[in-house]
């Protein structure tokens, strides 16, 4: 895509234009949405809903997906600016809370605890979710001397993404087979194109900005735990433990910059070591699988309208940093409303839909 290409941000509140913008004619209801992560299946997903004719290019099988290495728990992790991300965190809080109450979404509400450094305060954000509470005194640990306890949304990807996908299909969204070396070749296809091609963005939407997050996770057993376990106290990182029901989750890691992807043999070590703070018993020999991904990371979430030329429209939602899941239905509700505000200030006057 050319670097020229201009930006425009139609406003995700105002009421449809009453003359035509003649850099976007005639925009039709259609849209094609690049990527098929857990951010691309919710725009699909979203787009439909909203009545949108809907084409999907998928590079690979959503078992393959970055997505689906994650320890999907609801947290805005490695995400900002921190306002937009906290409502896009809300807004994904509450399309989750609705999944859990179906166990074919692979969706689970789970209790547990947050621990923070001195001087750290929970975000705000989390002082909305279901049970949220300060641990008084007598529950702390000598070595901990702040937590929380809450429940949040936890996903296992493994089920989530291929339901999203069927979802997605129910609702009329084509899914195509298709590699891609620049979103040219998407803009060529259809007028309106959503990117979500999370860390490729770098090439094909030539943003310099993006850095990848390189993270490792174990799955283990999953009478290891009940309850999830964020730790923020650790001086040598991040230690996270999340159930999922037949399996668990222990995290992790966020190296920027190194791309690997072949499981280390030292990282795995010193995710145990952390861990063992929370399970002592856990060991090696407990590790089921290892598991590496590369989140797409970026100071701020890129979700903004760009118009290449006249009569194209491209939406971009990437940069989600370590919190794709816990974003995805937020950032997918406001690509709706850009692209409903595109195209009905693209209409003459008199002949928007009511």
């Amino acid at each position: 895509m050319a670097k020229s290409a201009t930006t425009a941000q139609p406003s995700t509140t105002a009421k449809p234009a009453a003359t035509t913008n003649p850099a976007l004619s005639s925009l039709p209801r259609t849209a094609l949405v690049v990527g098929t992560g857990v951010s691309g299946l919710a725009c699909a997903l979203r787009l439909a809903e909203a009545g949108f004719a809907v084409a999907s290019w998928e590079k690979r099988d959503v078992a393959l997906e970055v997505s689906s290495v994650a320890a999907a728990i609801w947290y805005p992790y490695k995400a900002g600016p921190k306002e937009r991300v906290e409502q896009w965190a809300l807004e994904t809080l509450a399309e989750l809370e609705r999944l859990a109450e179906d166990p074919a979404t692979g969706v689970r509400s789970v209790r547990g605890i947050e621990w923070f450094p001195d001087g750290v305060e929970p975000r705000d954000c989390l002082r909305r979710v279901p049970e949220y509470r300060e641990l008084g005194p007598s529950e702390l640990r000598h070595d901990r001397a702040r937590g929380i306890t809450l429940r949040v949304p936890v996903v296992d990807m493994g089920m989530f993404l291929p339901w999203l996908r069927a979802r997605c299909i129910e609702r009329g969204v084509q899914f195509v087979r298709r590699e891609i070396r620049s979103l040219d070749e998407a803009v060529e296809a259809c007028a309106l194109v959503v990117n979500c091609t999370g860390l490729a963005s770098r090439e094909l939407a030539h943003d310099d900005d993006l850095v990848a997050i390189r993270g490792q996770v174990l799955r283990v057993a999953g009478h290891f735990a009940h309850d999830f376990v964020i730790d923020e106290n650790c001086s040598d990182g991040l230690c996270y433990v999340v159930p999922r029901g037949p399996d668990v989750v222990i995290g992790g890691s966020a190296v920027e910059g190194r791309e690997d992807l072949a499981p280390d043999a030292r990282e795995t070590a010193r995710i145990l070591e952390r861990a063992r703070r929370h399970l002592p018993e856990i060991s090696i020999h407990d590790v089921l699988e290892t598991k590496v991904g590369l989140r797409p990371g970026r100071a701020t979430v890129r979700l903004e309208a760009e118009v290449p030329r006249a009569g194209r429209l491209v939406i971009h939602d990437y940069g989600h940093g370590g919190a794709g899941v816990t974003l995805a239905f937020g950032c997918a509700d406001e690509v709706v409303r850009i692209a409903t505000a595109a195209r009905q200030a693209s209409e003459p006057a008199g002949s928007a839909r009511p």
